[in-house]
Parts: structure tokens; sequence; C-alpha cells
């Protein structure tokens, strides 16, 4: 124990045992019930489904989006804010802007 990382950063000594538990903590919370536990915990089990030539019809109705994902591709947006602003102006309606930074699925 006389060679350990925390003894060889002196600084750390009396946080030892607190970081070390934050990291037990942590990976505990992170780990979440096993994917063998989720028959007992009333999750209902999904049986995989291979990819092959009988199954592809179902895959692709499963996969490709419907009517209810596409629905924003009816709303008539625009490119900039100034056609926004006339169009809002011209229909007496208000004008929504949608502003944000950084990557649009949170990914930051």
């Amino acid at each position: 124990m006389k060679n350990s990382f925390f003894n060889l950063l002196g600084f750390w000594q009396p946080l030892r045992a607190s970081v070390m538990l934050s990291v037990a903590l942590l990976f505990s919370a992170c780990a979440g019930p096993m994917a063998s536990d989720a028959g007992e915990l009333g999750i209902p089990v999904m049986k995989p489904v291979p990819l092959c030539a009988e199954t592809l019809p179902a895959w692709r109705e499963y996969i490709l989006p419907n009517g209810d994902d596409l629905a924003y591709a009816s709303i008539p947006w625009h490119v900039t804010f100034g056609e926004g602003m006339d169009a809002a102006r011209a229909e007496g309606k208000p004008l929504l802007m949608w502003a944000m930074n950084g990557h649009p699925l949170g990914c930051t």
C-alpha cells in the first residue's frame, strides 16, 4: 500500500475513502438492473427477431416512418427569420423562433 496511486499523490490521502465510495456508488448506479432480472421486475422480455427474407417486411414496416412521424413536414417552415416575420405579420399570428446552442440532440 506504500506505493499506491493515492499515496503517491499525497493530497488525495484524506479523500481516499470518499473517492472510492463515490466511484463504487457511481458504477452500481450506472449498472442498474441486469437484463436477466427483467422478468422478475415485471418488464416484458422481447425475443430477438432475426433479419432475414421472411422478417424483412415486418422490419421495414417497423423502421420506416409513418404518418405521425412525418407530421412535422406538413408545417410551412421558413428558412429565414425575416420570411417568418413577414408571414406571421400577414396572417396575424405569433412567431415562434427556436434558437439553441450546441448539438441538436443534446450530445455536447
